[in-house]
């Protein structure tokens, strides 16, 4: 009668003889990152704030900028929305509507949050009411205030 041999393998190894090295073990990824093992290697799945290898590199929603026509981006909370300041004659989440505007009248964006979807964007945009945008303006003041007292 022949034996079978039966590995009890520590944690972090598989096989037959425990031959297998897991990738994952422990977790490579970063932030709270989901390791995914691919052979050898490993994938991490990360948290919308973080990408990289294992999202250890912080995202700016700013890099590339999403916003057109002379907008600029504001990076408003975590490195996953933003918000642009659009040029006068030109209003959207991305600042991509004209707006016909007397010459002296300056641009108000109205309305929700967006999510913008593109390959070489990240994180959503958000169109602030007048109110929210002077708050949003006097909270980044006081920040700067407070950095340089």
């Amino acid at each position: 009668m022949q034996q079978e041999l039966v590995c009890a393998c520590q944690m972090g190894f598989s096989g037959t003889f425990c031959q297998i090295d897991d990738p994952c073990y422990p977790n490579q990824c970063l932030q709270q990152g989901t390791c995914t093992s691919n052979g050898d290697d490993f994938i991490c799945s990360c948290p919308p704030s973080h990408d990289g290898k294992t999202c250890s590199n912080l995202v700016d929603p700013c890099v590339p900028d999403p916003c057109i026509n002379g907008g600029r981006c504001i990076d408003l909370n975590l490195r996953t929305e933003f918000f642009c300041t659009c040029v006068p004659g030109f209003k959207g989440v991305r600042c991509e509507e004209e707006q016909d505007l007397p010459p002296t009248t300056e641009s108000t964006t109205v309305g929700n949050m967006t999510t913008v979807s593109s390959s070489n964007l990240r994180g959503s945009g958000r169109q602030l009411l007048g109110s929210e945008f002077l708050i949003f303006v006097t909270v980044v003041l006081s920040i700067i205030f407070l950095k340089f007292k």
